[in-house]
């Protein structure tokens, strides 16, 4: 009985393995290829997917560098053409400030323009955008904007110190006096950039031409020019116009030959000045006709923008129209005042 029960036993134990051995090698088989295709079309899905995003971030980058070429070449139109397209591939923070500085060129839309660039920087920083971004600001007039933009709790401290920044900053400090800064000081600071090196060139200009009228306002016979209520007519800047027309202000010496050396400045600074003060061609020695073959420069490209303060720029108001005609006039209640009591203020130990 016992050699019968193992026998059986034994039998037993062999059926599973018999039928496991029937087919084992199709079942791993098929197992295997349906991994082996799994395998293959997520990898031929992710390599199709990688080519189309690496395609459309190429063709990004190529209509964003056509647009920049329009844009060099003053073609506003077709560079604002690619911008779009660029921006339709992929709403980057590229293409947003692409669209921003050629809005930020039409006077009706600079301020859009303005924003979409503020918007592009925070999204990602970037030099070349914070340049143009710079330039806006000391176009509209928002000079603490303007500082406010290259504050190093706003860009980080390992960028507040690159020589570009040092440009913006250095302009800052002699616009608004705060530090003796010169248009050589600017000149002096070396940056590798090519476009900061025609900002560099422009901010100095400025800032010499801001000296220069700072020397004139605290020359003893302007102030008695202006006591007098001079000039009579609407001139181009007071200040200038004094040292340029009136006989007191061509005996000035030191502004005469500070006026000298800007006159000695390249063509298309002189155009720059021109644009930003005003000044008569013709006291700059600048044919304006001829301005028009630096198309690169955006200050010339640009539109006159509205001149804003900061407080008109970023004041928004609270209603759409007034609406207090619609409830009762409101009167505030005393402090200690309660229903039932005299209206006057008491000691509150004897309320």
């Amino acid at each position: 009985m016992g050699s019968r029960a193992s026998l059986s036993e034994t039998a037993v134990e062999r059926i599973p393995r018999a039928e496991a051995d029937l087919c084992p090698v199709g079942s791993d088989a098929r197992r295997t290829d349906f991994r082996a295709l799994r395998k293959s079309l997520l990898f031929a899905l992710s390599l199709g997917a990688l080519f189309l995003f690496s395609t459309f971030c190429s063709r990004q980058h190529d209509l964003m560098e056509e647009g920049e070429e329009y844009l060099a070449a003053g073609d506003i139109d077709r560079a604002m053409e690619r911008f779009e397209l660029a921006s339709r591939l992929s709403d980057s923070a590229e293409s947003q400030a692409g669209v921003g500085v050629v809005l930020s060129l039409r006077r009706i839309t600079a301020v859009t323009g303005l924003t979409m660039l503020e918007k592009s920087l925070d999204r990602r920083f970037d030099l070349e955008v914070l340049g143009r971004l710079f330039t806006l600001y000391l176009d509209m007039g928002l000079i603490q904007r303007a500082s406010d933009s290259i504050a190093a709790t706003r860009i980080g401290e390992d960028r507040y110190f690159l020589p570009e920044v040092e440009v913006l900053r250095k302009t800052l400090q002699c616009l608004n006096a705060t530090n003796d800064v010169d248009g050589k000081n600017i000149r002096s600071v070396e940056v590798e950039r090519e476009s900061y090196m025609s900002i560099r060139r422009s901010y100095a200009a400025r800032c010499d031409m801001a000296r220069l009228r700072r020397m004139v306002e605290r020359y003893y016979p302007y102030q008695l020019y202006r006591g007098r209520g001079n000039p009579a007519e609407t001139v181009f800047d007071p200040a200038l116009f004094f040292l340029l027309q009136d006989p007191a202000g061509q005996k000035f010496e030191d502004g005469q030959a500070a006026w000298k050396e800007i006159l000695g400045l390249q063509e298309i600074t002189r155009c720059e000045l021109q644009k930003i003060y005003g000044i008569p061609g013709e006291m700059l020695n600048v044919n304006l006709s001829q301005c028009r073959k630096y198309p690169a420069s955006l200050v010339l490209l640009r539109e006159a923008p509205p001149r804003l303060s900061e407080s008109d720029f970023f004041h928004f108001p609270d209603k759409l129209f007034d609406d207090s005609g619609f409830y009762p006039e409101f009167h505030p209640l005393p402090e200690y005042y309660y229903p039932g009591e005299p209206n006057e203020d008491r000691d509150p130990e004897d309320i």
